[in-house]
């Protein structure tokens, strides 16, 4: 790369990788508002839309689970 001794190597390497981790957490930053942004946009009404999505999901699965309990509860060992 050029460099005239292994220090100075070292230190631009070292600023370049301090820059790259810089920008992903300003990027990460902005990817979690942006993924914030429709519960702010949307108010009250996205909250509740979610919640109710969540307790459904948990609902479904919780069925899921009781009904694979309940076909794989009295299989015959051999």
């Amino acid at each position: 790369m050029g460099f005239k001794s292994p220090i100075a190597a070292k230190s631009t390497v070292l600023a370049q990788v301090i820059l790259a981790i810089g920008i992903e957490a300003i990027r990460g930053v902005a990817r979690v508002r942006l993924a914030n942004l429709g519960t702010v946009l949307a108010g009250h009404a996205s909250a509740k839309a979610a919640e109710y999505r969540r307790a459904n999901a948990s609902k479904r699965a919780a069925e899921q689970r009781d009904a694979y309990t309940a076909r794989n509860a009295y299989r015959e060992v051999r």
